[in-house]
């Protein structure tokens, strides 16, 4: 992934094969992730989220799954 951030003509090649997917394979790769976590996240100072106190330094770690799931997301 870091390698498409900086080649602008893979960038461009991706894109066009998106463009060319239809809603049942965005839906299928939606709800069936290649990876079901992200990297891992680094809180850089305290904070409450949805009533729980995350402290500084803490790591956090998505599913990129769940939120695949969530119909309110999308």
């Amino acid at each position: 992934m870091a390698k498409i951030t900086v080649r602008t003509a893979m960038q461009a090649k991706l894109l066009e094969e998106l463009k060319g997917m239809n809603g049942e394979e965005i839906k299928g790769l939606r709800c069936h992730p290649l990876a079901h976590f992200v990297l891992p996240h680094s809180v850089i100072k305290i904070v409450e989220f949805e009533g729980h106190l995350i402290p500084k330094k803490a790591s956090v770690n998505f599913r990129v799954m769940d939120m695949g799931w969530d119909e309110k997301l999308w």
